[in-house]
């Protein structure tokens, strides 16, 4: 183990201070962790420091330390140059100012990148063990992300006894009486390729067969038909829903294949893919960095190309009021949603 600081930042704004958030435990912020912000960096910071590893954490960049700074974060945050800066990019886009890059879907990875997915949902309750049937299906995620029509579902599913719940970030966690969980954002076969899989993660560990979309965080780490049902339109969901409700012998296998599959992404498992870049390559780079020539002009000029680059956009952002371009857009970029 190197003896490099790692300097977790998160927004100052949260009911803890930020000495409650350093001395607390893991298991004590569990509200917070719906928060992208916070289950990055605060989450990843109290699990590494259990594991002896050197870990600090803050609001502000320190010079002397390697900064992992959550993507919604960074473009706010005072743009220096004297600062090893990687960006937990989540699903936010790459920023051309870090350094080095942390991402959770496999698509995102390429030169000074590494792979870490999402940490399984803290603090969730399995689905109850006595429950024999279906009769409550539920989306677990932010609800602006996705396109489920709440109404629609219930009405097609009405005759079958089965209601659905889109559910909000406070209930998250608790899937004791959910029998499907599904994770879908739109209908159709976007993938999605900054998108992580822990909608499917969280249901393998609830013991709860999962019903997805096309997106490609779900089939990089399951098999569509086997650890999980993939479907692209809202016909297909309802069919999938009443055959997991009228077909146990599926119900049960799917459950035990995702409790299989829970083993492979556990606390334990997530930690090592932190711990092997951390202590591998961000630390040579890190080094490197230290005593790279002209480092300061090469930011400059960076940061030159970076205000550039937002004036574009920020430009281009007026034209996504004309429908037709919005749709064009929609189309062919993958959007944070």
């Amino acid at each position: 183990m190197n003896d490099i600081l790692y300097n977790f930042i998160i927004p100052d704004t949260s009911k803890y201070s930020l000495d409650e958030m350093r001395q607390g435990d893991l298991t004590d912020f569990c509200e917070l962790y719906c928060q992208g912000e916070f289950t990055w960096a605060l989450q990843t910071y109290h699990v590494l420091k259990r594991t002896g590893m050197p870990v600090a954490l803050s609001h502000d960049m320190d010079p002397k330390a390697v900064n992992l700074v959550h993507g919604n974060l960074l473009k706010d945050l005072p743009k220096r140059a004297d600062c090893y800066c990687i960006s937990l990019q989540a699903d936010y886009p790459h920023f051309p100012l870090a350094q080095y890059h942390i991402v959770q879907n496999y698509a995102q990875l390429s030169k000074h990148h590494s792979f870490a997915p999402c940490w399984p949902q803290l603090g969730q309750q399995s689905r109850d063990a006595n429950r024999t049937t279906v009769t409550r299906v539920a989306y677990q995620g932010a609800l602006n992300f996705t396109g489920l029509d709440q109404n629609r579902i219930n009405a097609d599913l009405q005759s079958e006894g089965i209601s659905f719940e889109l559910l909000d970030a406070t209930h998250w966690r608790n899937l004791a009486d959910v029998d499907v969980l599904v994770g879908i954002r739109n209908f159709g076969t976007q993938e999605y390729k900054r998108k992580p899989p822990s909608k499917l993660v969280n249901a393998w560990h609830a013991g709860i067969p999962f019903i997805g979309g096309w997106d490609s965080a779900y089939s990089q780490i399951g098999t569509p038909g086997e650890d999980y049902l993939r479907v692209a339109s809202h016909e297909e969901m309802i069919r999938q829903i009443i055959e997991l409700k009228n077909n146990p012998v599926l119900y049960q296998w799917m459950v035990r294949i995702g409790h299989k599959r829970a083993a492979e992404h556990t606390f334990d498992t997530i930690t090592q893919l932190w711990q092997k870049p951390m202590e591998g390559e961000i630390a040579q780079n890190f080094e490197a960095w230290k005593v790279l020539p002209a480092k300061v002009l090469r930011y400059r000029l960076k940061l030159a190309l970076y205000w550039s680059a937002e004036a574009i956009r920020g430009a281009l952002r007026g034209f996504y009021r004309i429908q037709a371009i919005k749709r064009l857009r929609d189309l062919y970029y993958d959007p944070i949603k």
